[in-house]
């Protein structure tokens, strides 16, 4: 189960509405943290 994980390419996760304040960018992607 990956939980909560989104996926996306270059502003997808902006376009999206996720703030990218708390998304950490890995090489497989990018982790939403949560605060």
């Amino acid at each position: 189960m990956l939980g909560r994980t989104a996926f996306a390419l270059g502003t997808g996760l902006s376009d999206a509405g996720y703030d990218p304040a708390v998304c950490h960018t890995h090489p497989a992607g990018a982790r939403l943290v949560d605060h």
